[in-house]
């Protein structure tokens, strides 16, 4: 039995809207397959601002250097928050 034959008619149609919608202006060559997106029940994934919201840090700790994690913006550059560490790390020293 596939999963969409279980699956209300609405929840798929608005899961394949949202993946449309999340897809646009995205590399083509990423995109899954309407018959794979169907059997692997895609409708079902997190929305792309859950996916986000995953990423963000949940819990800090002055082991992790949290002062400078929770400052950092989404589109921090890395070097720039490695740079900061190495500077803060050398200071207790």
């Amino acid at each position: 039995m596939k999963a969409s034959e279980n699956a209300p008619f609405e929840d798929i149609v608005r899961g394949a809207m949202r993946y449309a919608t999340e897809r646009t202006r995205q590399d083509p060559r990423f995109t899954k397959h309407p018959a794979t997106w169907l059997s692997k029940a895609c409708w079902t994934d997190p929305t792309l601002a859950q996916r986000q919201s995953f990423l963000q840090p949940r819990q800090t700790s002055s082991r992790f250097n949290g002062s400078v994690l929770e400052r950092m913006h989404p589109d921090t550059d890395f070097t720039e928050v490695l740079t900061r560490i190495q500077t803060q790390h050398r200071g207790r020293k």
